[in-house]
């Protein structure tokens, strides 16, 4: 019994004692907040170090030259005359409203006739002839057909040859007299009419 309340007494006196401890503290810090602002601490001077930099010698380097484009191909142009002076100049052309409609729509001018040119629907296309491929011919064949009515090729002429091979010009010959046509049409009726394709041989 006596034992017990040794226990209580000591219980009750230690938390006495934590209460006391906690308020004492809490003093010390509400003193400690209170004089703070009357301490003024002054920042130490930072001594500043000057930077120096150097700078080594750079060698200088020297950029190659741009490189020249290659020549241009020639484009052979067809002109009237190649000895045109560059001071020509064009006279002015006056085109009137209606006639430029007319050509822009693709409706003939009142009097003349319009022929729809043929179209191609069934192409063939020349085989490149071992002969001529073997010898190094190159270029375009432009051939000049007459379709008639019904689709067909009535004739057929090399117009320009620029392969310089007869073998050639004789295969686009042959592909453009198998090749079937829409027949041109005037007034919405078929008829013969000319027209032109090209057939190129290349490697």
């Amino acid at each position: 019994m006596a034992t017990s309340t040794a226990h209580e007494i000591f219980k009750a006196g230690y938390r006495v004692r934590l209460e006391r401890a906690a308020v004492v503290t809490l003093l010390i810090l509400i003193v400690c907040f209170q004089l703070s602002p009357r301490f003024k601490v002054k920042p130490r001077p930072v001594a500043l170090v000057p930077l120096q930099v150097q700078v080594e010698e750079v060698p200088v380097t020297r950029q190659p030259g741009a490189v020249a484009p290659p020549p241009r191909p020639a484009v052979p142009v067809p002109v009237d005359d190649p000895a045109l002076p560059l001071d020509e100049t064009i006279e002015l052309t006056d085109i009137s409203f209606q006639a430029a409609s007319s050509l822009m729509a693709g409706a003939p001018e009142s009097g003349a006739s319009f022929v729809s040119p043929p179209r191609p629907i069934a192409e063939v296309f020349p085989e490149y002839p071992k002969a001529a491929r073997q010898k190094g011919a190159q270029g375009v064949v432009k051939v000049s057909l007459l379709v008639r009515a019904d689709g067909s090729v009535a004739e057929a002429v090399v117009i320009l040859n620029t392969t310089g091979s007869e073998e050639c010009a004789r295969a686009a010959l042959r592909a453009a007299r198998a090749t079937r046509f829409i027949p041109g049409k005037e007034h919405g009726v078929p008829v013969a009419a000319w027209t032109t394709r090209e057939y190129g041989f290349y490697f």
